[in-house]
């Protein structure tokens, strides 16, 4: 009997131990397959199911190593919403951290990392974003010492401190007006650590002491932010490699000429001065209420960032309007926050990407206005239609006050989308009929990865079972769209596909990515059929790839091909959009203006041209020095270039002008008043017909005041062969000019930049 007894004891001890054994595994690998199964459904969007799944490891392993993480990633949840935030260089969802507002929900998770996991990197986040957010909310309320000791005790008492917290507290002290508290907070920041590296700090610093009027500190804070931005440059430049030091060195030098512009407008000022910003914003011309307003700054143009720490934040007031004091000089782009809920499926009058970019110099104030406006309602192609045809019938409500319609077409790609414009041919009544080998002629652009361009971007509309997609533009007289089918909300499905043609064995290959097989493939259908348009097309393609430093095992490119295979389309179809393609080639691939201009003399001869090629012309004839003939072309277009037609005015003298964009007119009045005098016109008189590259040769060589200068600039501005260089060009001169005569500096910003 005891022996029986002592057997089961020992299976139960077993059994038990088995089980505990079972239990932690469980403790330990449930979580993971729980964040696991998580992280998927956000990656699918289905946030709220992800956010289930987060809440369970909290509640079920409030011990797991996985729990903080759970915890943060379902506050980020409650912290995304649908919101979206529009700008002049992005579109798209907004997180509201962006703006340091955290919602109720995402509070109650940020408190339970801080009390449970403080020591965790999460708790650490958690903890600076309640910190923040105390902060700016006694900001809110005019309670500035309150927001002082929360920062201070912050970093008094925080495991980790981040220094840019006390950097985004003094922004938003700045913007406010709280010029010494924010000096005293960035002072007491580098009372504690006297060695730290942040550039930003000190420019910061140079900005407020800047505007106090103490020039001194300024420059000295300003100085300081160079030396240790070049010594953080020379310790990174020593652990990257060849093109990645050639990039660092190119943000460098942008960086570092931004701060010395600051140093030469302070050369001639007794302080920095400020400017304002005024403007409004409404849906269907009623004003919106309580709508986050930035002002963000882009002091490098070759980044767009959007709510960094520096960016100025307001709210419209009950009549939609909303105002920007005491902003620094520099460039701004306008945007706005609004919550799709309350908006519905709307687009901004004028295009969904505001142009809203603004210079704001010292005194000066400006004014823009943002309409949100109904999208157009599409009624064919919808609900991805099968088209067996070869012609699409498009139809649309009409807009009682359209002048005329545009259409816009676009392809699904495996890594995205691209759409972009139709043939630009104007439609006066709500339909429009486009046959099939019209969409496919039409320019798709490429999308590529290191092997080269992707099969589907080469088949553009020819894709065997591609699926595509459409939208429609409404347009005033003047070219403003109105309105547009395609908003922010994707709310009508234009998706449409076309039946599917029988594969040939080069498409074949060519879908394989066997490009040099698929080109063996395609000239041997040309030699039994020469006049085989697919096989022509597919190769024209091919051949027209620019190759790229990231690109640069594709080795098939070769545009003379190219442009010979595009030129016996045209004579086989007709279609004009094959003799665009050569255009493209010749201007953007070969610099080849002059064949160029033929082929868009030969286009105008047989179509309307859009207003991008008579822009192309009127460069085509500042590259030649037809200044004159240029300027006429370009004012033939309907949508406005202002970059090339200031330079084409500067240049001819034909200055006085009015526009509708304030900014531009008022800055090529300041020029015609004040650097438009006789001394100028022998220069130009002496440039007139001499090809602009040369002039600028023959300029480069002398020793030229600020207005010559000047006009050299505006040569460079219209010049097509140094259209990649123009910000760097326009910076150099910023930089050179600034201490000399800082009006023509802000001058040349305003009509050259964006």
């Amino acid at each position: 009997m005891k022996q029986y007894i002592r057997f089961k004891v020992k299976h139960v001890i077993t059994t038990i131990g088995a089980l505990l054994a079972i239990i932690m595994l469980g403790y330990i690998f449930l979580p993971s397959a729980l964040m696991a199964i998580g992280d998927n459904y956000r990656a699918k969007g289905e946030t709220e199911t992800a956010k289930v799944y987060y809440d369970r490891i909290s509640q079920y392993f409030p011990r797991s190593g996985k729990t903080a993480e759970a915890l943060e990633k379902a506050a980020d949840i409650t912290m995304n919403n649908n919101l979206l935030m529009i700008t002049p260089k992005s579109v798209g969802g907004f997180h509201s951290r962006m703006n340091r507002v955290v919602s109720e929900e995402a509070k109650t998770y940020y408190l339970e990392l801080a009390e449970r996991f403080p020591n965790t990197f999460q708790g650490q986040r958690a903890i600076t974003t309640l910190t923040t957010m105390d902060a700016l909310e006694s900001i809110s309320r005019n309670r500035i010492d309150d927001a002082l000791n929360t920062i201070k005790h912050y970093f008094e008492t925080h495991r980790w401190p981040d220094t840019y917290i006390a950097i985004d507290i003094a922004y938003t002290l700045r913007n406010n007006s709280y010029y010494t508290e924010a000096i005293d907070l960035l002072k007491y920041v580098l009372d504690r650590d006297n060695k730290a590296k942040i550039p930003d700090l000190h420019v910061l610093l140079g900005d407020l002491y800047a505007v106090s009027g103490d020039i001194e500190l300024a420059k000295v804070h300003y100085e300081h932010a160079i030396a240790v931005h070049t010594e953080i440059y020379e310790l990174d430049r020593n652990r990257q490699e060849h093109e990645a030091i050639r990039l660092e060195s190119r943000f460098y030098e942008e960086i570092t000429d931004s701060i010395q512009n600051k140093i030469a407008r302070l050369d001639n000022l007794d302080s920095l001065g400020v400017g304002i910003v005024t403007g409004s914003i409404n849906l269907h011309g009623k004003p919106l209420s309580d709508i986050q307003i930035m002002l963000q700054p882009y002091n490098d143009p070759h980044s767009f960032p959007v709510g960094s720490p520096d960016a100025l934040w307001t709210v419209s007031d009950n009549n939609g309007e909303f105002t920007f004091n005491n902003v620094t000089p520099g460039e701004y782009g306008l945007g706005f926050v609004v919550d799709l809920d309350v908006v519905g499926d709307v687009i901004l009058k004028g295009g969904a990407f505001p142009q809203s970019m603004l210079t704001v110099e010292t005194e000066g104030t400006y004014h823009w206005d943002f309409s949100l406006v109904d999208t157009l309602t599409v009624n064919y192609p919808i609900d991805s239609a099968v088209i067996e045809d070869d012609t699409i019938n498009f139809s649309w409500e009409p807009l009682a006050d359209a002048a005329y319609y545009t259409l816009r077409f676009g392809i699904y790609f495996d890594n995205g989308t691209s759409f972009g414009q139709g043939p630009l041919e104007k439609h006066y009544a709500n339909q429009a009929t486009v046959t099939m080998d019209d969409l496919i002629s039409f320019q798709t652009g490429y999308s590529f990865d290191k092997q080269g361009p992707t099969p589907e971007s080469l088949f553009g509309y020819a894709m065997p079972g591609g699926k595509y997609f459409w939208g429609v533009d409404a347009h005033a007289e003047d070219g403003t769209i109105l309105t547009s089918s395609r908003g922010y909300v994707a709310s009508q499905n234009t998706d449409f596909t076309i039946s599917n043609r029988e594969l040939l064995e080069a498409d074949k290959l060519l879908l394989n990515r066997e490009y040099g097989k698929a080109i063996v493939a395609y000239e041997k259908l040309l030699e039994e059929s020469p006049n085989y348009s697919h096989a022509l097309r597919m190769l024209a393609k091919i051949y027209s790839f620019e190759t790229s430093a990231y690109t640069e095992s594709f080795n098939f490119t070769d545009f003379d091909k190219a442009i010979e295979y595009y030129e016996r389309l045209y004579k086989i179809t007709g279609h004009t959009g094959y003799l665009d393609s050569i255009i493209s080639i010749y201007y953007y691939s070969l610099d080849d203006f002059s064949n160029a201009y033929d082929t868009l003399k030969r286009l105008a001869a047989i179509a309307s041209l859009n207003d991008w090629q008579h822009m192309q012309i009127a460069s085509i004839e500042g590259h030649f020095g037809n200044y004159e003939h240029g300027l006429g072309q370009l004012l033939k277009a309907e949508s406005k270039y202002y970059k090339t037609e200031a330079a084409l005015r500067i240049l001819t003298g034909i200055t006085n002008v009015a526009d509708k964009d304030h900014r531009w007119n008022t800055a090529m009045l300041d020029y015609r008043n004040n650097y438009q005098p006789e001394a100028i016109e022998g220069l130009l008189q002496d440039i007139a017909g001499t090809p602009a590259l040369e002039a600028i040769d023959f300029l480069s060589r002398q020793d030229l005041t600020p207005n010559e200068a000047f006009i050299k600039l505006s040569m460079q501005m219209v010049e097509p062969a140094l259209r990649k260089e123009q910000n760097d060009i326009l910076s150099a001169f910023e930089a050179q000019y600034s201490a000399i005569d800082s009006k023509l500096v802000q001058i040349a910003n305003r009509l050259y930049k964006h």
